[in-house]
């Protein structure tokens, strides 16, 4: 006779209500997935050093984080565990219709739902030979050591999503060649698996306009039609999940100065209008809303970005999701940047950093490990707010900021220069391959099922089915959880 534990007893009779009795759960809830023979790909030796384990240089880091003593840390932890993960169940089926029971399972995480986004320039896609003669302007050593295609790989390592410094921006990209951007880039990053923000439709500033608005400055009709061809044009060129649409109203005010301030509503709809993917994301993106380094922050900031979001709502506009720039340049209480990011819970809107970096200033010069250690800190908290969506390093892979010529590192916040991995893109994979990631091995209970608590995203679902891999594709989000996997 076989006993099973009480735990054993409930998950049975979970798998026979959900799975077997559909009609008392919704479709959602309940999936069946098919496993598939797989043969297990070689590692490669190139990703090694890029995997979220090597340590060196942040061990003191890692430890504050494992430790979780301070008060922040803790709340920051128990909102994460509370909205980043969920439960996820499953039930293994061999093909004979007999439970899988008492054999290893290995589940693992392939990708974040949450938006892990570096920034990239243009020539980071070049080859070679036109990136060292790009950068040989601003840096004097050549010692990249990454060809373009191990580029790609450690995009594909560091990210879940892809932007552009200025690629997309109209002023600076209208008058070349985007048949790269479009063929090649794009669509190569597309079948990675990476989201694309686009960045920006409109800086409503004559300093980031093109030329030919400028000289429509005494025709406001010429004008007006301009900006909407501008975005209308930019909107169905760009194959991309989100946009910027509008970048940094609050200080850059010439176009609506001219057109009215309804302008901005009507952008919005446009940029709605004629976007290539019906679900993309408008965002009002701005800078020093919740990353204002004085204490007491600038809360006419706060307000201004709080009253333009509200006029653009009650106006019609399809505003779906709230952009802060996210650059520091002094160091900064996490708990504050989460009592900012609390202010503007009440609209209900996704929210992402969309330019994070931790920049030296005249008044204060980072240590590597206090950037890598603050890096940590606001990862942390934007994680763990239920609302944010994603967070965006700029830039990733620096290829021409000024050189710090005391550590002969770029002042800038780049995750990687030259051939090394710096402390804070060290604690970024970190936490993003390690500490926020899901890889186990359990075993099935006699009626093959099995239970655990993971970070929400894609899965894979590997399977011994006599001398075969078999290999399960599942989405574990807030709605569908429970699993079938039919080996």
């Amino acid at each position: 006779m076989t006993f099973y534990t009480k735990k054993q007893r409930w998950l049975a009779v979970l798998f026979v209500l959900l799975v077997y009795l559909p009609s008392l759960a919704s479709e959602r809830v309940v999936q069946t997935v098919e496993a598939f023979a797989y043969t297990l790909p070689e590692q490669d030796p190139f990703l090694a050093p890029f995997q979220g384990m090597d340590l060196q240089g942040i061990e003191d880091v890692v430890s504050e984080i494992k430790a979780c003593r301070e008060p922040w840390r803790k709340e920051a932890e128990a909102r994460i565990q509370a909205h980043r993960k969920h439960d996820l169940y499953l039930q293994i089926m061999q093909s004979d219709g007999n439970p899988y029971g008492g054999e290893n399972i290995r589940i693992r995480q392939l990708r974040h739902a949450f938006d892990f986004g570096v920034v990239l320039k243009k020539p980071f896609f070049s080859e070679l030979d036109a990136l060292e003669n790009h950068v040989g302007k601003r840096v004097s050593s050549h010692e990249w050591g990454f060809d373009l295609e191990e580029r790609f790989k450690l995009v594909n390592q560091f990210a879940t999503q892809v932007g552009f410094a200025n690629a997309l921006k109209y002023k600076l990209s209208a008058d070349k060649d985007p048949t790269h951007m479009i063929e090649t880039v794009i669509p190569r990053l597309r079948s990675m698996g990476m989201s694309v923000r686009g960045h920006t439709l409109i800086w409503p500033g004559w300093k980031h306009m093109h030329a030919d608005a400028l000289a429509l400055k005494e025709e406001p009709d010429a004008l007006r039609a301009f900006c909407t061809e501008q975005i209308k044009s930019y909107a169905r060129q760009w194959d991309v999940d989100e946009w910027d649409v509008i970048n940094e109203p609050r200080v850059n005010q010439d176009i609506q100065d001219i057109l009215g301030r309804d302008c901005m509503v009507d952008w919005f709809k446009t940029a709605q209008a004629h976007v290539r993917n019906v679900d993309t994301g408008l965002y009002l993106n701005d800078y020093k809303v919740i990353s204002k380094d004085e204490k007491p922050w600038n809360e006419k900031n706060i307000e201004h970005y709080q009253e333009t979001v509200e006029w653009l709502l009650a106006e019609g506009a399809p505003l779906t999701h709230l952009g802060f720039q996210s650059r520091f340049h002094a160091p900064v209480d996490p708990q504050v940047i989460y009592e900012r990011l609390e202010q503007f819970r009440k609209y209900d809107l996704p929210m992402k950093a969309t330019e994070f970096e931790i920049r030296d200033h005249k008044d204060h010069v980072f240590t590597e490990l206090e950037r890598a250690r603050m890096t940590a800190d606001m990862m942390t908290i934007w994680f763990s707010h239920s609302l944010v969506n994603g967070i965006v390093a700029w830039t990733f892979f620096d290829i021409e900021g000024f050189v710090d010529e005391r550590s002969d590192l770029p002042r800038a916040f780049s995750l990687l220069y030259e051939n090394r991995i710096k402390l804070n893109g060290k604690i970024w994979l970190y936490l993003m391959r390690n500490h926020w990631h899901t890889d186990v091995v359990k075993k099935t209970s006699p009626t093959g099922t099995l239970s655990l608590s993971g970070f929400l995203g894609d899965y894979e679902v590997l399977v011994r089915d006599g001398d075969q891999i078999k290999r399960g594709l599942l989405t574990l989000d807030e709605d569908a959880y429970v699993y079938k996997v039919q080996l």
